[in-house]
């Protein structure tokens, strides 16, 4: 429960909880923490990504992307932002698709075969921000709000570039943890 001086006290939702160090999208979390979400398409276009971006997709001067900026929505309110950079040569088709409500990685699945989250890796940097004019008008926000910025680039088992992803997501909503229980498991304490 959340108290709001003046308003009232609310049931708050519950935060969506991500492992850092393993690798699943966001309908997934949603899917495994029993929370309704909804994904509204804001931009989709062909264009020649920025030099940062070539640079993280590994793409040749004058290559395209498909970019994909997309609301993503949890129980009815705005929490994330997603910018989606992905290489036009091999997922083009995704500029034919109406990929409103639609996960990523289920059509590229449907239509390359590839089970991103299971043959895949990522590489993130997590930080916080203050919210653009237009990211608080997507999040219907006023005065200064602050926001975890998640810049991931997800990699193929082969070790090349799938895409990135530039995801701007409220605390309120998404909490994230990291776990080295491997790298534990794999120490012999007895000999330290």
């Amino acid at each position: 429960l959340v108290s709001h001086k003046g308003k009232g006290v609310f049931v708050r939702t519950p935060k969506i909880s991500s492992n850092l160090s393993s690798f699943r999208g966001f309908t997934y979390f949603c899917n495994e923490n029993n929370i309704e979400q909804y994904t509204h398409v804001l931009e989709t276009d062909r264009q020649i990504p920025a030099g940062s971006i070539r640079g993280k997709l590994e793409l040749k001067e004058g290559e395209t992307i498909v970019y994909l900026k997309r609301l993503r929505r949890v129980n009815q309110k705005p929490v994330m932002i997603e910018h989606v950079y992905i290489p036009y040569k091999e997922f083009g088709f995704l500029l034919e698709l109406n990929m409103e409500n639609r996960s990523l990685y289920e059509e590229i699945e449907r239509r390359t075969g590839l089970k991103v989250e299971d043959n895949c890796y990522t590489a993130i940097t997590l930080e916080t921000s203050l919210l653009t004019e237009e990211e608080k008008q997507y999040f219907e926000l006023h005065g200064p709000q602050a926001a975890f910025v998640l810049m991931e680039t997800v990699y193929k088992n082969t070790g090349k570039p799938l895409h990135c992803t530039k995801q701007i997501l409220l605390g309120e909503y998404f909490k994230f943890f990291l776990s080295n229980k491997a790298n534990q498991l794999s120490m012999d304490w007895k000999k330290l």
